[in-house]
């Protein structure tokens, strides 16, 4: 969320506004959950093989 707030003041600051901001936005939302997604599998996997391990 703060990263995509950061690219809105970005695109106020550089006068970059989208024609569909609705679509925009709700894409950006979709780029960080699946970003999300991956990191939790990356430290799920981390974690389970450091605990297999111990």
């Amino acid at each position: 969320m703060a990263v995509a707030s950061l690219h809105h003041v970005q695109h106020a600051l550089t006068n970059r506004i989208p024609e569909n901001i609705p679509a925009h936005i709700l894409g950006e939302f979709a780029v960080a959950a699946c970003g999300g997604a991956v990191a939790f599998v990356f430290v799920s996997l981390i974690c389970n093989r450091l605990r297999g391990s111990a």
